[in-house]
């Protein structure tokens, strides 16, 4: 028991110099770890200031592109160069004045051709109006003649009509078809019977033939 008790004040004496050098090690470490950051702010400190001779509003970047200004004044152009952009200006303005009067001749031209249907076209109605006049003309004469036939073989009597009839058949069958077909029924029968009978039959069936619309319309 007393040798315990001793031992303790030795026991005290070995854990304070225990501590003492942990806590000079721990003091250590971190004087090490601080050296290189204030090693580094000395030398920035230590090294001189760059003074830019250039004012900030002179300053240019490299990368940045020229100017509209200067590229229009030409100041980054070089003389062969501006001289070959005027010269394709040049051109092509040339072609652009070409390719103008080429449209305005173009223009001038289809006016002349439309100008000129027109004129044909109006011509052409003239022309038309005046032969549907011509036409009309020839219709009514036509038939003014033809009124003119019925009326004198339907007075005819009918002894001297047939021979006629006959001779006719034989030379202008249109015209005694035309003429038999508009004659009064009764008077025209008469002059059947004083025909021939081969030629009264022939004439009967080439007036049925004329009754159909396709042989009315070939003669006339």
């Amino acid at each position: 028991m007393l040798s315990n008790v001793k031992l303790f004040p030795t026991l005290i004496i070995v854990s304070l110099i225990a501590l003492v050098l942990k806590v000079s090690s721990v003091w250590t470490g971190v004087e090490l770890m601080n050296a290189p950051v204030v090693a580094q702010e000395n030398q920035e400190e230590d090294k001189p200031e760059k003074k830019d001779d250039k004012p900030a509003a002179d300053k240019k970047d490299d990368n940045q592109p020229a100017d509209l200004d200067d590229i229009v004044n030409g100041d980054d152009l070089s003389s062969t160069e501006e001289d070959n952009i005027l010269q394709k200006l040049r051109q092509r303005s040339a072609q652009i004045d070409q390719r103008e009067r080429s449209i305005d001749l173009k223009e001038k031209l289809l006016l002349k051709v439309e100008q000129d249907i027109d004129f044909k076209i109006k011509d052409l109605e003239r022309i038309r109006g005046e032969i549907k006049i011509l036409l009309g003309e020839f219709e009514k004469h036509e038939k003014d003649k033809l009124n003119k036939l019925v009326a004198m073989y339907s007075n005819m009597n009918p002894k001297r009509a047939a021979p006629i009839f006959v001779e006719l058949k034989q030379k202008d069958l249109a015209t005694l078809l035309k003429v038999a077909s508009n004659m009064p029924e009764k008077k025209f029968s008469k002059i059947l019977e004083l025909m021939p009978a081969l030629q009264a039959s022939e004439l009967t069936t080439s007036m049925a033939e004329m009754a159909k619309p396709d042989a009315s319309i070939a003669l006339q």
